[in-house]
């Protein structure tokens, strides 16, 4: 059977990315971000939970202000393990509906490392006029990852 979407959260893959958070951070606490992770809940958690989860702990380990969160989290994110850092945009989803600006500047960004497409509904949702007119402004960019964004972000549904 092939592996879990949600296993890809192992105890190496959140190694990996809590000492790249506290290379970008110095003051991050790699100990206490991990046991945040893999609380007592985390065996019963699904995908998007887990994602969720990830936002929440990510924010409480940086107390810091928004954009700067986003600052340390654009130093962090790799190349080749979109799924894995979809926990990125939905950290702008959670924390960012109230700084229109910085979090669609942050979902264009992490966008091509991790899909955006469901972080970026309720910002549409929230401010319709302003989101459209960005999302066309995406839909000619070079990257098509920014593109894909633009189309699959205004759909209904997803797939998943």
């Amino acid at each position: 059977m092939p592996e879990l979407l949600k296993d890809r959260y192992s105890e190496a893959f959140v190694q990996r990315l809590a000492t790249g958070l506290q290379a970008a951070y110095p003051p991050f606490d790699q100990k206490a971000f991990t046991a945040s992770v893999f609380d007592a809940t985390w065996a019963k958690r699904e995908l998007r939970d887990r994602m969720r989860h990830f936002s929440h702990c990510l924010h409480r380990a940086i107390p810091e202000p928004y954009p700067q969160q986003l600052a340390v989290f654009k130093k962090v994110v790799w190349e080749g393990q979109e799924l894995e850092l979809m926990f990125f945009p939905d950290f702008v989803e959670c924390y960012g509906m109230d700084d229109l600006e910085t979090s669609l500047s942050a979902l264009e960004y992490l966008t091509p490392f991790a899909s955006a497409e469901f972080a970026i509904r309720p910002f549409l949702m929230k401010y319709p006029e302003a989101v459209l007119q960005q999302m066309i402004a995406w839909s000619r960019s070079p990257n098509l990852d920014v593109r894909r964004l633009a189309s699959e972000g205004c759909r209904p549904r997803l797939p998943w």
